[in-house]
């Protein structure tokens, strides 16, 4: 989890003049607590579970993507499906971490 982006810190520090770099985020990790980046942070235990989709065919031909409300819709349906098999996934975790 990052606490912040760390902009004020890398100006205050020089870091954003000498390494070029403009922020020197934080973030809270276990088991070192808070820590620049993420540095030395070791994560936890986490099951991914993937689904491969199949195609989503639009009924709309090329030329009708300069029409923003055929955009809109085709945007709206290939949410609503991404977001239905994320619900199914998430439906069937048992716990958190380790289901």
């Amino acid at each position: 989890m990052f606490l912040n982006d760390g902009q004020r810190l890398a100006r205050a520090t020089g870091c954003a003049r000498l390494l070029q770099i403009k922020s020197i985020p934080f973030s809270l990790s276990f088991p070192f607590g808070i820590t620049p980046a993420g540095l030395l942070a070791i994560p936890l235990p986490a099951k991914i579970s993937l689904r491969i989709l199949p195609k989503i065919e639009l009924a709309e031909p090329p030329s009708a993507a300069d029409d923003p409300a055929v955009v809109r819709r085709c945007f709206d349906h290939v949410v609503c499906t991404m977001q239905a098999s994320l619900n199914d996934l998430a439906s069937r975790r048992r716990r958190v971490f380790f289901g």
